[in-house]
């Protein structure tokens, strides 16, 4: 997400500006491991911004910023590995600690996912299930209609969230 939407109409342009690119939404399974780890990879950098920070949905998770980041990356800025304590704790899937072992569907956009661009490496082995089903933006834009019917409501006014990634 590259921009803000402000309160208000919203225009096609401000679709545009939270997403320039035209990524296309994908599907793939995964494992629990993965998610781990790809959560740790997002907060690497925290407190500092990152443009490869996740977004969730589906999924809460605490972040301790006390500890420095294990991740380990190559001369490409590449996850290489993980070593040492992890910074995310507490994942939950659906209210429901996150499992290593089993298999979950993720979805996202094929950038990240299948293009295995920002350093997520632990996606390269993924088994797609579903390939550019449509581009990012309409995605959202669908979101806005569909389900919300045209109009954001305050609960999406907090700009720290809705409590799905918490910082202790």
């Amino acid at each position: 997400m590259r921009d803000n939407i402000k309160k208000g109409n919203i225009t096609y342009n401000d679709i545009i500006k939270v997403h320039p690119f035209g990524n296309t939404l994908c599907v793939i399974e995964v494992t629990g491991q993965d998610i781990l780890d790809a959560l740790e990879w997002g907060v690497r950098l925290v407190p500092d911004e990152n443009g490869s920070f996740l977004q969730v949905s589906g999924l809460t998770f605490e972040v301790d910023a006390s500890i420095d980041s294990p991740c380990i990356a190559d001369e490409e800025n590449m996850l290489a590995s993980i070593e040492g304590e992890r910074r995310v704790r507490n994942v939950l899937v659906g209210g429901e600690p996150l499992d290593p072992e089993k298999t979950y569907t993720l979805a996202g956009h094929d950038y990240m996912l299948l293009q295995i661009a920002d350093g997520y490496t632990m996606f390269k082995d993924a088994k797609v299930l579903q390939k550019e089903v449509k581009i990012d933006n309409q995605v959202l834009i669908d979101y806005i209609v569909d389900t919300l019917g045209g109009e954001i409501s305050e609960e999406y006014a907090d700009p720290y969230g809705q409590g799905r990634i918490v910082f202790v």
